[in-house]
């Protein structure tokens, strides 16, 4: 309808041969352009129905919907002791950044997800 909308603002006519029809400003335009408009209106209704039939029966079935409680899997997860002692040996979060191959804000939120908080044992 956008498009129909922007091609009689410019004045193009749209003909469709094989169905023998046109869109041309006159009468028939605007009935043509009318019916495609309530086409459209009726499909994107159904289409909404569908998704919520479909959404109440996958909740009926016990399908959880959304991203997964929790902080998440991480790479620096099988690193997890190793820089657990690195911070122990006062290493920097830079280093230990640059070390597994992540910023260090990828690393200061991992450690703050996981509650991981020590003190360098100088």
């Amino acid at each position: 309808m956008e498009m129909l909308s922007v091609l009689k603002e410019k004045h193009v006519d749209v003909y469709d041969i094989k169905n023998n029809w046109q869109l041309n400003g006159s009468l028939q335009y605007e009935v043509m352009a009318f019916c495609f408009s309530i086409a459209a209106r009726i499909e994107r209704d159904l289409l909404i129905q569908r998704c919520s039939e479909g959404r109440k029966a996958a909740m009926a079935r016990g399908v959880v919907f959304g991203r997964p409680k929790g902080p998440g899997s991480s790479k620096l997860d099988k690193f997890k002791e190793e820089i657990i002692a690195l911070l122990k040996t006062g290493s920097r979060q830079t280093y230990i950044a640059k070390k597994y191959n992540c910023t260090p804000a990828t690393l200061s939120i991992w450690l703050k997800k996981r509650e991981i908080k020590i003190e360098p044992e100088y």
